[in-house]
């Protein structure tokens, strides 16, 4: 059972004292819970001797006493945090202190016929709980030895012979009390352990949870993504154009398709390179996407040819946005532009729309191919509309 590390700070002890780390926390516990224990026999030791209205000499309360004494004096070396660092040391002396203490009292209290014994059982699932399987075996052994002394001790005082079986009988309590405190905290301490485990585990899966997410999304987007321009690819775009054929026709409204192409490309590459192409399409792309509306969605159809998916877009409004597009590009890529291009740069767009030019998508793109087929025919850099 956890317990609480020491009494509650004000606010400005806790803001000015650092967090203590959690090995000293639970050591500074241990420490406190061993000498809760020590004060618990202290005080169960004249209440047991008052209840039972034995007669007890001066030396009995001479040796409560000086325990008290000692355990107060180790309150007030923890609160200090003196013996944090020769834990556990500390403890097994805290403990050696309580063995005597009993013993002390049992053989006060008249040896065999003292029940403080009782004590002992106290000292040994302590032992278990703060200090381990070892500590409570070696306790269990200590107070089995102590006891017997204190009893013969006793016995030799009142010129008695003391009642050998009766002293195993109760040393063989001990033993297995501290075999079996051992058993449980054994057990109890494995439960830890693997549930300790467990969380980390789980953890460790959580965590390469997020990470196959993380790379499952980054996958999902590069398949539908154009490396070189960043819009989505040809692949994306035969998909998106058959959702929103299905809901333009579904609810009767119009949808538009641009394609668009670079003027005079192939010369560019020729004079300038692949390199310098390259950045051309990938500017080309960046200007496109903030010349549309939200609406909208430019894709990259494949090599310098671009498309534009417009739903609820009439032919007429279709052809207007097409214009405003063409002399964006037309002064993005200007001589006068910092474009960041070798040269200047057209494009020609085909401009083709639902129902009335095509109601699949294989009729749409041929009609918006055409139209820029006429475009490029008349002298480039311009618009032109399907049938018109």
């Amino acid at each position: 059972m956890d317990r609480e590390d020491g009494a509650a700070r004000s606010p400005g002890e806790a803001a000015t004292r650092p967090e203590a780390p959690p090995a000293e926390s639970e050591r500074r516990r241990d420490l406190r819970f061993a000498l809760n224990l020590h004060w618990a026999v202290i005080i169960l030791v004249p209440t047991l001797t008052l209840l039972g209205r034995r007669e007890v000499g001066p030396g009995f309360w001479g040796v409560l006493a000086l325990a008290a004494l000692c355990t107060g004096t180790l309150h007030h070396l923890v609160a200090r945090r003196s013996l944090q660092p020769v834990w556990p040391a500390a403890g097994y002396a805290i403990l050696a202190g309580d063995l005597l203490l009993v013993t002390a009292l049992v053989w006060t209290r008249g040896g065999l016929a003292s029940d403080i014994y009782h004590l002992y059982y106290l000292l040994i699932v302590g032992a278990a709980v703060v200090l381990g399987v070892g500590a409570s075996v070696l306790t269990a052994l200590g107070a089995g030895v102590l006891y017997g002394l204190a009893v013969w001790l006793a016995a030799a005082g009142q010129a008695q012979d003391p009642d050998l079986g009766r002293v195993a009988v109760r040393t063989a309590y001990l033993a297995l009390t501290g075999a079996a405190a051992a058993y449980l905290v054994n057990r109890e301490r494995a439960y830890r352990l693997a549930h300790a485990e467990v969380r980390r585990l789980l953890a460790e899966l959580e965590e390469a949870h997020a990470r196959l997410r993380t790379y499952a999304r980054d996958m999902s987007r590069r398949a539908v993504t154009d490396g070189l321009t960043g819009l989505y690819n040809h692949t994306h775009f035969n998909q998106r154009l058959s959702d929103e054929l299905v809901r333009a026709e579904r609810y009767g409204r119009p949808l538009s398709l641009m394609m668009l192409d670079l003027d005079d490309f192939k010369k560019y590459n020729d004079a300038f390179g692949h390199v310098e192409g390259d950045r051309l399409l990938a500017r080309m792309g960046s200007v496109l996407s903030a010349a549309v509306r939200e609406t909208d969605t430019v894709f990259r159809y494949g090599g310098e040819e671009f498309t534009i998916i417009m739903p609820e877009t009439g032919t007429e409004q279709a052809r207007k946005a097409a214009e405003r597009i063409r002399r964006t590009v037309e002064e993005a890529f200007g001589p006068a532009s910092d474009s960041g291009c070798q040269g200047p740069m057209t494009v020609s767009i085909g401009v083709a729309s639902f129902p009335v030019h095509g109601s699949t998508g294989t009729e749409l793109i041929e009609a918006a191919d055409r139209a820029l087929y006429l475009s490029k025919k008349l002298g480039k850099n311009r618009v032109s509309v399907h049938g018109t």
